[in-house]
């Protein structure tokens, strides 16, 4: 009695658990189809990865483009850049920009992760934007005295070669290298920075620096020039006080002044706004950086390169 007891308890925990795992997997089956009817896809995370103890360098793969090594290799590259330059440096791709142009989109990026405001901001975002099909580089303070139209033109020119084959990473990485080139070679002397919506310019000069050789010159240069003042001077009053005649010669001297006044009547200062250029983001010289003040108030440089 009591062996069959058992044997109909076990046959009844077994249909339990039979039916209850008949009913999660209807669960689990129905929850699928729901999703796929309803159009649902599975949300794919991205992650903004900041370089390690520095937020300076950044990398952010929204549309999936790099891989995970990527990735960590172009944030190396990037917050080493960073460590040398002092500026902001963002990696990022997208496949939506959400209706902004790859510019637009690149400026606003770069502005919502700098904790600094529109007079101290320096560095740039660098986008691959498989929406708009660009690549994108927008430059903010300091280092647009480094990377003039032409720089950027030439940047642009060498990525280009990678995205058009689909190199991404080596596309980040290629712009990273000539950033950092051109930060080597140094700022143009007499590089211009113009504002095309305000007309402002602003023109670096390179400072003068004083050597030790240079130093001595000046000092053998004025001795040289002291030395034969003096004799001049000592040579005209060398005279005797009393010319031959028996006059003194300061009888002979007369001494007329005259009043001048000068006065200063008008002083001209003239200035030009420079016009604003529609036709794009084109270059207008080695030395000059072409910028515009974007939507938060910041003067951002740059240029792009459709792929």
């Amino acid at each position: 009695m009591n062996i069959r007891k058992n044997r109909e308890d076990s046959i009844f925990r077994l249909g339990t658990i039979f039916f209850l795992q008949l009913a999660a997997a209807v669960l689990v089956i129905s929850g699928v189809y729901s999703a796929n009817a309803f159009g649902a896809e599975p949300e794919e995370k991205t992650e903004l990865i900041y370089a390690s103890g520095s937020r300076l360098a950044s990398v952010e793969d929204r549309a999936q483009l790099l891989t995970e090594e990527e990735e960590t290799e172009l944030l190396k590259q990037a917050a080493e850049l960073s460590q040398k330059t002092g500026y902001e440096l963002r990696l990022v791709t997208t496949d939506q920009t959400e209706g902004k142009t790859t510019q637009q989109f690149a400026e606003a990026y770069f502005e919502s992760l700098t904790d600094d405001g529109p007079e101290t901001a320096s560095g740039a975002s660098y986008v691959i934007d498989m929406d708009n099909r660009q690549i994108y580089i927008a430059t903010y303070g300091g280092l647009q005295y480094y990377l003039t139209d032409t720089r950027v033109d030439a940047l642009l020119d060498h990525a280009y070669e990678y995205v058009s084959e689909g190199e991404y990473d080596q596309t980040f990485e290629s712009m990273l290298k000539d950033t950092g080139r051109y930060y080597r070679k140094g700022i143009p002397d007499g590089t211009r920075i113009v504002n095309q919506d305000t007309g402002e310019v602003t023109v670096y000069h390179k400072p003068k620096t004083v050597t030790p050789v240079k130093v001595l010159i000046s000092l053998l240069a004025g001795t040289a020039g002291f030395l034969a003042f003096f004799a001049s001077v000592k040579s005209a009053y060398s005279m005797k006080g009393i010319s031959g005649d028996g006059f003194s010669e300061r009888d002979q001297v007369g001494l007329t002044l005259k009043r001048r006044d000068d006065r200063l009547v008008n002083q001209f200062v003239t200035s030009r706004r420079i016009p604003r250029n529609d036709g794009g983001g084109g270059s207008s010289g080695g030395g000059t950086t072409s910028t515009h003040t974007t939507s938060g108030g910041y003067s951002a440089g740059g240029g792009g390169r459709s792929f």
